[in-house]
């Protein structure tokens, strides 16, 4: 199954520090986190100390987000974009469904760049065939 979605387009700039723009696209195939057979998934985007959060969509196992965010002075050599996707509950902390981690030079090698990434979770990959969880 995709997990995740992400394109980024570095603006090319002198020195270490780059500026990029990531778009969370969506997922697919998100494991069963709710008791109505759906999830309430938002995705946390963090590169380097800074976090961006994308809506929650409600009662959705394949959800579209299409929102971009914008990280300034970001180190390449020392960084990753983490994609984070969580699972919104009403009561009690938000669970975690799965992550991936792409290493900031891995995507400025290129002008834009698009990834579908399977997602892991506890060191294992995040597999739903079917919405069986």
């Amino acid at each position: 199954p995709q997990a995740g979605h992400a394109s980024s387009r570095p603006r090319p700039g002198h020195g270490t520090p780059v500026s990029i723009h990531v778009t969370v696209k969506g997922a697919k195939h998100l494991p069963k986190m709710d008791m109505n057979g759906k999830a309430d998934p938002y995705v946390v985007v963090k590169v380097g100390g800074k976090e961006k959060k994308t809506a929650t969509q409600k009662r959705t196992l394949d959800p579209t987000f299409n929102e971009t965010f914008d990280f300034d002075q970001v180190k390449a050599s020392e960084e990753s974009v983490v994609f984070t996707v969580f699972d919104w509950d009403k009561f009690g902390a938000d669970d975690v469904i799965g992550q991936v981690e792409v290493p900031l030079e891995e995507l400025l090698r290129h002008k834009q760049l698009e990834h579908d990434h399977p997602m892991r979770r506890d060191g294992a990959f995040v597999h739903n065939k079917g919405g069986e969880r």
